[in-house]
């Protein structure tokens, strides 16, 4: 076999090889009503697939304080009102949802903040722009 017939043998192989992964991928269903009961597979699914918002796993990631800061500030750059409930109960979230997500007040969690010293301080800072 001369170089020619060798380079066009291997263009074929990895030509049929690329074919079969191209069909091999879009045989792959994703079962939207799996990764939707899931907090952490919604805002991995919105982020990693969808590159985007993921209305059907909302409700789930609402539930938790984490994803619902995740989501806000790394999928939708904005409020996540569903979410907003459950990151006011956590100190850390709601100063994270106030400096990073709304650049200003976060009156909802203001009250878990006032609590802790460290957060209140930071907040006073960042949020409040004490000096």
């Amino acid at each position: 076999m001369d170089a020619i017939d060798l380079i066009k043998k291997n263009f074929e192989d990895t030509k049929e090889k690329k074919l079969k992964r191209e069909k091999d991928r879009q045989e792959i269903k994703v079962d939207i009503g799996f990764i939707s009961k899931d907090a952490q597979r919604s805002y991995e699914y919105a982020r990693d697939v969808l590159n985007g918002r993921f209305e059907k796993g909302e409700e789930v990631i609402s539930k938790d304080a984490g994803y619902s800061y995740s989501y806000a500030k790394d999928i939708l750059k904005g409020r996540f009102e569903k979410g907003e409930e459950v990151i006011s109960k956590d100190t850390m979230y709601s100063y994270g949802y106030a400096r990073d997500v709304l650049n200003g007040r976060f009156e909802k969690g203001e009250e878990v903040i006032s609590k802790y010293t460290h957060f209140s301080y930071l907040y006073a800072i960042d949020i409040l722009k004490l000096t």
